[in-house]
């Protein structure tokens, strides 16, 4: 058998007479690397109602998939500026992410644009939000459709207040009303200037106590036991006041109150006399309302001895008015619709300072869907006096709590007891891998096919409270060998060797490499690892038959992955790490000085210069023009994603048919090329797809 890599194909030709900007027999224009991904700077601001920076914020950004939220593609935690500022590599193609803080009290699932290569957001402050976002992902539209005869006007509307309406599908003789006229979002004209401040200490003590998808019945029972208050119950005559915090639900709900004599209470939902609208549609500026944190509403002076009731009509703000036809959802349980009388319970009340905080969950309890997290709508009750909320039954808040001091609270850090740990990252994402695809014949031209070696890859990354990274598992999988080399396959990081304390895991078969103590590459400026010195001795095919999974009539043959773990001497910043930015290359046939990187991206230290430039590469140092061809064919390509590589002697652009359209115009137009699986765009004949 012949030893050769890859067999020589004619030339790959292309036609770019359809993008003038590339020269004639150039497969793209000069400069281009063939990126599939692109950088942005990230700057995320965490802020109270008046522009107090929150710290110890977790916020997660999303790509989107099919209109939902799709993979976490990074994390990070606000400083005590209330900020989050790094760099991020995201896929060239996505021009838009959600950005959520898991925070109660600051919009949830917020939709950023990304502008050119800037990813800017400020979730909260006095407007509620800024920077580039746009709303939210879901817009909580109404899901149900309004009877009409269920409709509660407006004041100025044609049958005006009091009017009387079922409750529940039971007839009821409660009649409706609103405190005031309202806005067309559904925000009171009645609202008390100026309104509350909500501070930071608010949010950190509704966060250790209602924390977003935490189960209540589970994080805390005591809540929602039978002599836990869920009332407003009134001991002294007093004005009594309530403050919208903060939502997350997915309806647009309407908020309503009640009264009665303490020693009364309600039987059943006809015996509640009347309902006054507070907030007709309770839901946050960009997430299907227009109210801000904060927002605060007099709802009148109330006797000794009455009890304020409150009630949730789901989803009931159809864009114009309030609809009673919508469940209802009472602070008295046993008003409630469902069954089992231990799921009725719909609001907790906790006592907070001077405040009651009293949270909600909108969802019927017996309905898969209901999280139980009670904080659907957050609202504050304040009176005056202060005194004059009976604090009998009420349950004390939690107190936040930082265990391990390092700013990060116990309920948001994986690792609540370790003050050099608080969460995990991924690159490109904790449920993507990324994936690299070689030619190895350089300095000469191959196939194109551009599976010689194909390897998939996955950084996960441990972090402190500071955002800077503690320790390093790096993974690799190798998934196709279209070779008969012997091909080492290393990764060059762009920072020193001596900012690593040590590397373990890596796959040493052979004399390719010498190694410092610490365990990266020995003669190296940069810290450079060798996770495989050779991928033929852990990818192959049974027999000894060259092309381990580029041949479809061979069996696809598998090899678990490698974890290199890499602990560093002192915490690093994201900058200086800089992971998505890292210089993976092929050392060809155990020649440790013939190196094939991706286009763009340097030789090593221990490569042998001389061979640039040479054959079919046209490296030019002095311009930082490395490993294309003259026409600007590339020898290796990079994907933040899973790629589809093609099966033997198939050229990438026979496979992937706007592949030359994408790389001719400089990676502007079809940059999902590699994976939009639409028609027009694949020849799958020409794809390993086993």
């Amino acid at each position: 058998m012949t030893f050769m890599s890859c067999q020589k194909a004619a030339e790959v030709q292309s036609n770019n007479n359809n993008n003038p900007g590339t020269p004639i027999n150039k497969v793209a224009p000069d400069g281009f690397n063939y990126q599939t991904t692109k950088a942005v700077a990230v700057s995320i601001s965490a802020l109270t109602n008046t522009n107090k920076p929150i710290a110890g914020v977790p916020v997660n950004v999303y790509s989107i998939a099919n209109g939902t939220i799709g993979q976490l593609l990074f994390k990070g935690i606000t400083n005590a500026q209330g900020q989050i500022i790094t760099r991020a590599t995201i896929p060239s193609y996505m021009d838009t992410v959600v950005v959520d803080a898991n925070f109660v009290g600051l919009i949830h699932n917020a939709l950023v644009t990304v502008n050119g290569n800037s990813l800017n957001c400020i979730l909260g402050g006095a407007d509620g939000y800024g920077g580039n976002v746009v709303g939210t992902l879901s817009v909580n539209e109404s899901k149900s459709a309004a009877i009409a005869n269920t409709i509660i006007r407006g004041t100025n509307s044609v049958n005006g207040t009091h009017v009387s309406m079922d409750l529940n599908g039971i007839k009821t003789d409660t009649k409706f009303s609103y405190l005031g006229d309202y806005d067309a979002s559904g925000k009171p004209k009645y609202l008390t200037s100026p309104g509350d401040e909500i501070s930071v200490d608010m949010l950190n003590t509704i966060n250790v106590s209602l924390p977003e998808s935490y189960k209540v019945p589970n994080l805390h029972p005591e809540y929602i036991t039978k002599d836990a208050t869920s009332n407003i119950v009134i001991i002294e005559d007093a004005e009594v006041w309530l403050t919208f915090t903060y939502e997350g639900a997915g309806y647009r709900n309407a908020l309503g109150f009640y009264t009665y004599d303490s020693k009364t209470p309600p039987q059943s939902v006809a015996d509640i006399n009347e309902i006054k609208f507070v907030f007709p549609n309770a839901s946050l500026k960009g997430s299907g309302g227009n109210l801000n944190s904060g927002d605060k509403v007099k709802i009148g002076t109330f006797k000794a001895g009455t009890t304020i009731g409150l009630v949730l009509f789901q989803d009931a703000w159809n864009g114009r008015d309030v609809s009673v036809g919508a469940t209802a959802l009472f602070s008295n349980e046993n008003l409630n619709p469902e069954k089992d009388e231990n799921l009725r319970k719909h609001n907790v009340m906790l006592k907070y300072k001077d405040t009651y905080i009293i949270g909600f969950e909108d969802i019927t309890r017996d309905s898969w869907s209901c999280d139980q997290d009670f904080n659907d709508l957050m609202i504050y009750a304040t009176s005056n006096p202060i005194t004059a909320i009976d604090t009998d039954g009420v349950k004390d808040a939690e107190k936040p709590v930082d265990t391990d001091g390092d700013g990060v609270m116990d309920i948001f850090d994986v690792y609540p007891s370790d003050p050099e740990r608080a969460y995990v990252n991924y690159y490109p994402a904790k449920d993507t891998w990324g994936t690299l695809a070689f030619e190895d014949m350089f300095p000469s031209s191959g196939d194109y096919d551009m599976n010689d070696l194909v390897i998939s890859y996955r950084y996960t990354m441990i972090s402190n409270g500071q955002n800077n990274v503690v320790e390093m598992t790096a993974e690799y999988q190798p998934l196709a060998n279209g070779a008969a080399y012997h091909n080492g396959f290393g990764v060059q990081f762009p920072f020193a060797s001596n900012l690593i304390k040590s590397v373990t895991g890596q796959k040493v078969t052979s004399n390719l490499t010498k190694y410092n103590a610490n365990g990266t590459e020995a003669g190296q400026t940069k810290a450079v690892i060798m996770p495989y010195d050779d991928v033929s001795a852990f990818l192959f095919n049974p027999g000894g038959a060259y092309f381990a999974n580029t041949r479809m009539e061979y069996d696809k043959v598998t090899t678990p992955p490698v974890a290199v773990f890499i602990s560093f001497t002192s915490p690093i910043s994201t900058s200086t790490l800089d992971i998505a930015n890292n210089n993976p290359f092929l050392v060809s046939n155990q020649r440790r000085p013939y190196e094939v990187h991706l286009p763009g991206f340097a030789p090593t230290d221990l490569a042998d210069l001389s061979l640039l430039g040479t054959g079919e590469d046209n490296s030019d140092p002095r311009s930082n023009r490395y490993y294309v061809t003259k026409d600007n064919h590339p020898w290796a390509l990079n994907f933040a994603s899973g790629f589809v590589h093609p099966i033997e002697n198939a050229a990438i652009n026979d496979a992937y048919l706007h592949f030359f359209d994408w790389a001719q115009s400089g990676g502007t137009n079809y940059r999902d090329w590699y994976s939009n699986t639409g028609s027009g765009y694949r020849n799958n004949s020409k794809l390993f797809t086993k």
